[in-house]
């Protein structure tokens, strides 16, 4: 079989996959019913409905939003914009996941909110002060070479179990 002859069928494939992923009815409508048919019970594995079902039911205890959790978002943007008017800078921290994390709200943060903000994620400082004070401590490190007074510090924790690192740093700033 030439390649030119594979292409209506390969072309008919994707169109069929973009329509079952994105559930676009230009392509094939009859496979609407096809592509939302739900799954036989006795395939889905038990250890990964576990886990989505804890998966899912965190996640929308974490972003329901009750008067508590609004008033903590209410403290916080407070607090940046207060950093901001007495010329101080937000500045974001994080290990691994949690430094993209800080990243990105340092980013949004000053692009959105007018608020200067940074994170401590460029990996040179990091490996310096990683090589010179131990991993445990670069944090607390960046923070006393580059933090000013009237800044105000967000420490990231995606997992929530970075204990270590947070009891260093308060130490240290003290």
């Amino acid at each position: 079989m030439k390649p030119e002859s594979r292409l209506p069928a390969a072309r008919k494939l994707c169109k069929y996959y973009t329509f079952a992923i994105l559930g676009n009815s230009r392509y094939h409508p009859d496979m609407l019913q096809s592509s939302r048919q739900p799954m036989p019970a006795e395939s889905v594995d038990p250890d990964h409905k576990a886990f989505l079902d804890d998966y899912v039911g965190r996640l929308h205890r974490a972003t329901a939003i009750d008067d508590g959790i609004f008033a903590r978002i209410s403290a916080t943007r407070a607090s940046w914009l207060r950093t901001r008017e007495q010329g101080g800078r937000v500045i974001f921290i994080g290990n691994g996941g949690s430094a993209g994390i800080a990243s990105h709200l340092a980013i949004d943060l000053a692009k959105n909110a007018s608020v200067p903000a940074l994170c401590f994620s460029d990996a040179s400082m990091m490996s310096c002060l990683a090589n010179d004070y131990g991993f445990e401590d670069w944090i607390a490190h960046a923070v006393r070479l580059n933090a000013r007074a009237g800044d105000c510090l967000v420490a990231i924790s995606s997992s929530g179990r970075r204990r270590t690192s947070s009891m260093r740093l308060r130490r240290r700033a003290r």
